[in-house]
């Protein structure tokens, strides 16, 4: 695991330095929204990475298929794997924590851990493709967004809220060449863009980790039909 640092491109409000000294010091919980492609799983990673190169902390990914993560990351079936002063990673978190079961068990256990993350030490990065897919619990409880490239109808089918930060983004995202490599960062110490290295274990296979996720057959009622 090495470190190397989100770089600032462009200050919207607040100041750079002030949020690099508060992720540093203080646990938060990060969720990352866009486009299928856009670049959230890199993001993360390499934001996992420098976060436990820089706190000493456990790294976890929950439910993440692939193998070819570094043996400095513990992949984990469930939440009750996880121990304080650690962080975790949630790739495609609408497949665990999906917004129309609710109430879950899945959904109540993240619930959980946000609320009590503080007290445990623990940072958490959520990563989906919008918003709308994910438990709306995630989204109140986070304490960092980061925006990447948004897809053609996200901005018209996201929550209100998130769709409003999106289109700021989405200006800036226009000018620029290589979109991947840029995020658009809202939090109380800073909003602005930034951009960000590639994970140090970074590989073709971890940009499609999900490739081989295997849908399993739920049961169906059958259908009486009656015929007149």
């Amino acid at each position: 695991m090495n470190y190397k640092p989100l770089l600032l491109e462009v200050t919207i409000k607040g100041n750079f330095k002030s949020f690099e000294a508060v992720i540093k010091g203080i646990n938060r919980v990060y969720l990352v929204l866009g486009m299928r492609g856009a670049g959230k799983s890199a993001f993360g990673f390499r934001l996992l990475e420098n976060l436990s190169y820089l706190k000493g902390k456990k790294a976890y990914a929950l439910n993440f298929p692939s193998d070819e993560l570094p043996l400095a990351i513990t992949k984990i079936e469930d939440l009750s794997e996880i121990v304080n002063d650690s962080i975790l990673i949630v790739d495609e978190g609408s497949l665990s924590f999906d917004s129309k079961n609710h109430f879950s068990f899945e959904n109540k256990q993240i619930k959980r851990l946000m609320v009590i993350s503080r007290h445990k030490n623990i940072d958490l990065i959520m990563i989906s493709q919008n918003s709308a897919n994910i438990d709306l619990n995630v989204i109140r409880l986070a304490d960092v967004i980061i925006l990447k490239q948004p897809s053609l109808m996200q901005i018209e089918l996201e929550r209100e809220s998130i769709a409003k930060m999106f289109k700021e983004a989405d200006v800036y995202f226009e000018k620029v060449s290589y979109p991947k490599k840029f995020n658009f960062v809202i939090s109380k110490e800073f909003k602005g863009f930034v951009r960000n290295a590639l994970p140090s274990f970074w590989c073709d296979g971890l940009s499609s980790a999900f490739k081989n996720y295997v849908f399993e057959r739920k049961e169906v009622e059958d259908i009486k039909v009656k015929v007149i």
